[in-house]
Formats: structure tokens, C-alpha cells, sequence
């Protein structure tokens, strides 16, 4: 038997991820429960050797998660709902498993600014914010300092340009779908 017939599969609280490896190098992912049954839209490579682990299961998202170089991870969440695509995050910075909420990094770095997203996981809402006055790092990542999570806040601690001074941003939380 060669790793490219291989299936591995995880059975979580609210459904069953499969992770099909097609070929030595990569595997293309397939989850399902008594209502849905959804398949990846393209392979995920194998880095280092390793498939994504699951981090979390909630009742609309199963989180899966990857190092993926540095202080970053990528993160795929898989929908519990019909016919949805997975939805991948790269340049994660933190996932917050008391308020579900994930943060991630935009590619678009000015070397001014840090684009922060913070995607809550319950109410599905996006919500953006800026570090300003980062440290002089190529790699934006490199700035942040420490995370931390307590319920109903967020606070992130980053390295500024003055001195290597810490700058604090706190982010509020509500886990109450806004009505438009």
C-alpha cells in the first residue's frame, strides 16, 4: 500500500472530516453528518508530512488548522451547512476558542499599518482593525507581541517603531448578529 491510498478519518461532535491523500504530496478533504456532505474545492498540500488538525467543533463550522511557517497558521473552516466551500484564512495570528472568533493578517502590508481581521465564528460577521505604528519587520507578523483572550475582549499586544515600545489594541466583542 502506498500513502497515496490512504484515508484518514476524524469523527468530531458534529460531523465526520475525511482526509483523502491523492498523491504523495497532497489530499483533498470530504466532511459529512446525517444532514450534509460537502468535499474540498482543490487539494491541500501535505506540509511537512502532516494533514491539518482540528482545532474546534461548533454547530455551523468544524476549525482546522496548520503551522504554516513563523508565528502564523492557516486555518480552514469547513461549513456545516449543504453544498459550502471550505473557507481558508492564512496569516492566522490567533484562534479564540472561548468567543470563536479568529484573527488574521492581510497580505497588504505598508510598512505603517497592520490589517487586522477578526472573523467571529458565531455570528459569521467580519469586522477590521489597524495597529498603527508597527515595528520595522519585512514580515508584519513579526510585530506581535502576545494575544490575549478573555470573554467578550481580545487584546493584542504589538512591538511599535519607537524603541521597541508595546502598543496595546483592544477589540469588544459581541456574539449578537447585527440586523441590517
Amino acid at each position: 500500500m502506498t500513502l497515496s491510498d490512504t484515508t484518514i478519518i476524524k469523527k468530531t461532535s458534529f460531523c465526520t472530516v475525511c482526509f483523502k491523500i491523492e498523491y504523495s504530496s497532497e489530499y483533498i478533504i470530504s466532511w459529512h453528518n446525517d444532514a450534509i456532505s460537502n468535499v474540498s474545492s482543490k487539494p491541500f498540500p501535505l506540509i511537512n508530512g502532516e494533514l491539518l488538525t482540528v482545532l474546534d467543533t461548533l454547530e455551523s463550522y468544524v476549525v482546522l488548522y496548520q503551522n504554516c511557517g513563523q508565528k502564523a497558521k492557516c486555518v480552514v473552516l469547513l461549513p456545516l451547512y449543504k453544498h459550502s466551500p471550505e473557507m481558508i484564512f492564512e496569516n492566522v495570528i490567533g484562534y479564540d476558542t472561548l468567543n470563536k472568533v479568529l484573527l488574521f493578517i492581510s497580505n497588504e502590508y505598508d510598512g505603517k499599518t497592520i490589517n487586522v481581521t477578526l472573523f467571529n465564528l458565531v455570528t459569521e460577521e467580519k469586522e477590521d482593525y489597524q495597529l498603527p505604528k508597527p515595528c520595522s519587520a519585512v514580515n508584519p507578523i513579526e510585530c506581535i507581541d502576545d494575544i490575549k483572550y478573555r470573554e467578550g475582549l481580545v487584546t493584542i499586544s504589538y512591538y511599535g517603531n519607537e524603541n521597541s515600545t508595546i502598543h496595546v489594541k483592544e477589540i469588544r466583542l459581541s456574539n449578537e448578529k447585527k440586523d441590517f
